[in-house]
């Protein structure tokens, strides 16, 4: 953050907005927690924002190598699109 970096938290909460909601940022650094008890509150509120991939069904979460696969891409995605436009 003191380099001027955005921090997001990759985390299901009740202030997290949808992955597809987001415009990402760059340059972007994102914290993953791990798969039983996600990121840690007090890093959390550190984080700039929190974003979320909702799911549906019983699990309300992706495994983290999946989770970040979908993050990493979508920015990537998003990067990209945004260097066509300028």
């Amino acid at each position: 953050k003191k380099q001027g970096v955005t921090v997001w938290g990759v985390e299901t909460t009740s202030k997290s907005k949808p992955l597809w909601k987001t415009q990402i940022p760059r340059p972007l650094a994102l914290v993953f927690g791990n798969e039983l008890v996600g990121v840690d509150a007090e890093v959390l509120q550190e984080c700039d924002d929190l974003v979320c991939i909702p799911t549906l069904g019983v699990k309300n979460s992706l495994n983290v190598a999946t989770c970040a696969s979908v993050l990493i891409w979508e920015a990537l995605r998003q990067w990209d699109e945004a260097d066509e436009e300028d």
